[in-house]
């Protein structure tokens, strides 16, 4: 059952790639995974494009990280900016299938969470981005956002657990765990798509811009919620301050808000209710709360 579970987070992850966000994949792909399922290729590697938003994401499947050790799926996203430089940034993945009794023996997610980020270094020195995907319901034990998908997923939207710092002076977002349960009909897929999302605009760039500077990505921006990149600027007809910016989506008309904290000055994005995937304040789906300092925005 663990390897069914593995194999299928790596169906869900390309389905949510291809589908959701619109990358496509090489020709070969599938050929590549019939030879993993026979035994005849144990790592494989497939390439996603998506030249729309200028980003080319790498999935890996059971590579070995320079440190030896061995997760279940590397995704190394390469990605040009609106001003023609380059960004990298990977995103380590390991499926875990526990039961709820099995996660508590093991001291619950935030140990689990711990465990890869740190004693295994799937973090690389605290180089990349690390998420386990779990099928356990309600696995947050202390949920610090008032969002429905945080009483199974941590997206590292505020600090949660004892061997964290109650402030940190770290990138926002840089581990967690998503509940992939296919008993949540189709809401494990927007998990997952949540987590993805949130890697491919908000985690692969550095969210401290100078103060004063626009609160825009350095990269191109897309919609979280349909994928396109068909976004319009209309920060001018909200009578936004200089710093902010406002998307919406001609496709689907989701709005993105791009807002920097007053007291951090750390960038926040803000996707509505359902797609944001920082912590809402309670009774107010437009204001949230910084995840570096916490202080309410």
């Amino acid at each position: 059952m663990p390897l069914l579970y593995e194999r299928w987070c790596l169906l869900q992850i390309i389905k949510v790639l291809t589908q959701a966000f619109r990358y496509q994949p090489e020709d070969n792909w599938k050929r590549k995974l019939i030879a993993n399922i026979q035994g005849n290729e144990e790592q494989i590697s497939i390439q996603f494009f998506n030249p729309s938003v200028s980003r080319t994401i790498t999935l890996q499947y059971e590579p070995f990280l320079a440190n030896g050790k061995r997760p279940d799926f590397v995704l190394d996203l390469e990605a040009t900016t609106k001003s023609d430089y380059q960004i990298s940034k990977r995103l380590v993945v390991d499926a875990k299938y526990y039961s709820a009794a099995y996660l508590k023996h093991r001291g619950g997610i935030g140990r689990v969470i711990q465990e890869l980020y740190s004693g295994k270094d799937y973090s690389e020195d605290q180089e990349n981005s690390v998420f386990v995907l779990h099928p356990v319901l309600e696995a947050v034990e202390n949920v610090v956002s008032p969002q429905e998908w945080a009483k199974d997923s941590y997206l590292g939207e505020l600090s949660m657990f004892d061997w964290e710092p109650a402030y940190r002076k770290r990138k926002a977002t840089s581990y967690g765990a998503v509940c992939a349960n296919p008993m949540k009909s189709q809401r494990y897929l927007d998990e997952i798509q949540r987590m993805l999302g949130m890697f491919l605009q908000y985690g692969i760039e550095d969210n401290t811009p100078s103060r004063g500077e626009s609160d825009d990505t350095l990269a191109i921006n897309f919609c979280v919620s349909c994928g396109s990149e068909k976004v319009a600027d209309v920060t001018n007809s909200m009578r936004s301050n200089h710093q902010k910016r406002w998307y919406r989506c001609n496709e689907c008309t989701q709005f993105t808000v791009y807002n920097h904290c007053g007291t951090c000055n750390t960038r926040l994005i803000k996707n509505g209710e359902y797609w944001t995937y920082l912590s809402l304040m309670p009774m107010s789906s437009i204001n949230i709360k910084c995840p570096s300092c916490e202080s309410p925005v």
